[in-house]
């Protein structure tokens, strides 16, 4: 109550814009700390209406580490728009980015958080969004989410940025593990990321993705790791990639293959091989599907055409077709449109006429 009636009183003095300012970060504070998120967003964004362009970032940010606290991660997006004229301020963008990276990941968008906290450089925790991330956490999701969704050139790129360099060193497990897939050693990659699960499992905003992640970085894997061969052994591969049986390794390289990952391969139940088309063999395989598909569209065309050209010719003469259960009016054959038609058969009086 004290505090409502400092804005009431600062609002109606008609005060500064920093007193009416202060007073809703006041009141934000309370309810943050009664755990009202909801309401202390609103008077958070309150404040942001009052806030000049020195505050303005500190009030965003503020906004911004109260979002993810309540999990409305879609609204953080929303910052970048609103504040795009302190894009000069390097240190508000960086921590920015960093909150819509959180954001990203709290809604699922694995790419979207890696690509925004590739563009991270460095940040200073002694003031905000400390409460939610460490320098740790950046090295920690951006290391991972940027091996296991982007490209390998992508991959070469961060970690030759220097900022990138000494965050994976706060990361042990994690930077071997970006070395090892970047040497193909992907049986050593995954054993490594594997060390990493009981870490991952008490993290606020991993926690939720462990499996999904580690099956699309294992996936990723095996693609990778078939891509040079012509035929491998699905026993070898067991090992390599610490599956427990050969049956659940042909599962997961099956839906690879189902969902294109793997293209033109095949497996083989009986020698337990997993064989793969030569490059002729694939060029081949598109060009039948190919022709197949020009083969069902000319079919399809034809079709039309002579659909179209026989509607066309019973316009021309005056020809109905009706089904069995409709009747010509006046209960007469031939009734067409106020005239009789003389080209009716009597023979065809007693019975429909049907055309296909």
């Amino acid at each position: 109550q004290t505090l409502e009636a400092n804005l009431s009183t600062a609002q109606q003095n008609l005060s500064s814009k920093g007193s009416i300012r202060e007073a809703f970060i006041a009141l934000a504070n309370f309810y943050r700390g009664q755990g009202m998120s909801s309401e202390a967003i609103i008077r958070l964004r309150h404040a942001q209406e009052y806030s000049s362009d020195r505050h303005q970032s500190d009030v965003t940010l503020s906004l911004a580490i109260l979002c993810l606290e309540d999990q409305s991660y879609s609204m953080v997006q929303n910052f970048r728009e609103i504040n795009d004229k302190n894009r000069n301020d390097w240190v508000y963008d960086s921590k920015l980015k960093c909150a819509r990276a959180l954001g990203y990941l709290g809604q699922g968008k694995f790419h979207d958080a890696a690509v925004s906290l590739l563009g991270v450089k460095h940040v200073d925790f002694t003031q905000q969004l400390n409460s939610v991330l460490s320098a740790e956490d950046i090295a920690l999701y951006g290391g991972l989410l940027g091996m296991i969704m982007l490209d390998r050139e992508d991959i070469e790129k961060m970690v030759q940025i220097e900022a990138w360099r000494e965050r994976l060193e706060l990361v042990p497990f994690l930077r071997d593990a970006i070395r090892c897939y970047m040497r193909a050693e992907y049986g050593e990659c995954l054993r490594l990321v594997d060390n990493l699960k009981g870490w991952i499992m008490l993290d606020l905003f991993l926690s939720p993705h462990v499996d999904t992640l580690w099956k699309m970085m294992r996936d990723k894997c095996i693609v990778q790791y078939f891509q040079p061969y012509m035929s491998l052994s699905l026993t070898t591969m067991k090992d390599e990639f610490g599956f427990d049986s050969v049956d659940e390794l042909e599962d997961a390289v099956a839906l690879l293959i189902e969902s294109n990952r793997i293209i033109g391969a095949r497996i083989d139940g009986v020698n337990r091989t997993l064989t793969g088309m030569s490059a002729p063999g694939l060029v081949q395989k598109k060009r039948n599907m190919l022709m197949k598909k020009i083969a069902f569209t000319g079919d399809k065309l034809i079709d039309e055409v002579e659909g179209m050209i026989l509607r066309m010719s019973c316009l021309e003469n005056n020809i109905i077709v009706q089904d069995k259960s409709s009747s010509y009016k006046s209960g007469r054959r031939g009734y067409t449109g106020g005239r009789f038609d003389a080209n009716i058969s009597s023979d065809e009086e007693d019975h429909d006429v049907h055309m296909l």
